[in-house]
């Protein structure tokens, strides 16, 4: 977990990710990006890695967040569907609303079911190499 503008950590994660290919890493909270804060270079780094994902999680924790399907719209254009998953981060997220409020939330934002199933379930399941 690390912010999207720390180029630095993005550079040095891509890395990690280059010379362990066999290495998954599933960076937390859609890389806390806030709408003030230079993250297109970090998402462009961490995006070319296939064995990096992202969670689309953690709103709570940014002070100035962008708006929730301006994000989604974003990581599905640097992660695609595949790389991408909805968490809860629960209990936190209590802090804002019920916990079924966030997952009726996050299916708001997709039209498409697949694209819902994959979000919600597939890619955490694939990623995470559960049976």
């Amino acid at each position: 977990q690390f912010e999207l503008h720390q180029h630095n950590i993005a550079n040095q994660v891509a890395q990690y990710c280059i010379q362990l290919p066999n290495l998954q890493i599933i960076l937390n909270h859609a890389g806390l990006i806030e709408s003030d804060k230079p993250y297109k270079k970090g998402l462009n780094t961490l995006s070319k890695c296939p064995n990096i994902a992202i969670k689309f999680s953690g709103i709570e924790h940014i002070i100035s967040p962008l708006e929730p399907q301006a994000c989604l719209t974003l990581l599905l254009s640097y992660f695609g569907e595949d790389r991408i998953m909805f968490a809860s981060n629960y209990p936190v997220c209590l802090m804002r609303q019920n916990y079924e409020t966030v997952w009726l939330g996050y299916h708001g934002l997709v039209e498409n079911e697949l694209l819902w199933q994959k979000l919600s379930h597939h890619n955490a399941k694939r990623l995470y190499r559960l049976k």
